[in-house]
């Protein structure tokens, strides 16, 4: 099957992004990245998309996109959104082992839109959240009708539970 290998850059940060698709018109699909989606989130998908290779020899694709991945930094490089390599296969390469670095930039990106990262929530706010959740409030949250509260329960009844969490809940 023909795989694009393609390069999107934003066209307000400038930040870019390395993949690989199947799909025929390469610049509907939006890339699979985490970073890149939020960054996408954030900033609007305004974005120019340009194929480096189409091919669908599996050996070619493996060895070009690790040798562009290894060229241009794209794992490292605060100018690319990718977290890994791309291999032009799979893009999540069997095996791998984050780095202390890559750790700190996920965790980077999601401690901020955490305002909880490193703190205890205070108890009063975890009973109204849980409450709003469970549609026990009229200010906040959802209102469930009775039915789909037991459509709910129902479902909750066939879930399959590890041990440990069976230990807590008891």
């Amino acid at each position: 099957m023909l795989t694009y290998v393609y390069v999107k850059k934003h066209n307000i940060t400038g930040l870019k992004y390395f993949g690989k698709t199947q799909r025929a018109d390469v610049s509907l699909y939006k890339g699979s990245g985490k970073y890149w989606q939020n960054h996408i989130r954030k900033y609007g998908y305004n974005v120019t998309t340009e194929i480096v290779l189409k091919s669908d020899d599996k050996e070619e694709l493996r060895s070009f996109c690790l040798e562009f991945s290894k060229l241009n930094n794209v794992r490292e490089s605060s100018e690319w959104a990718n977290l890994q390599e791309e291999n032009g296969l799979d893009g999540n390469p069997v095996g791998i082992v984050f780095t202390e670095e890559h750790r700190k930039k996920l965790s980077k990106n999601s401690a901020k839109n955490s305002p909880w990262k490193d703190k205890e929530m205070p108890e009063a706010m975890r009973k109204k959240m849980s409450d709003a959740l469970k549609g026990n409030t009229k200010r906040v949250g959802k209102v469930l009708s009775e039915a789909h509260k037991r459509a709910i329960a129902e479902s909750n009844k066939r879930r399959v539970r590890n041990k440990k969490l069976k230990e807590i809940s008891q």
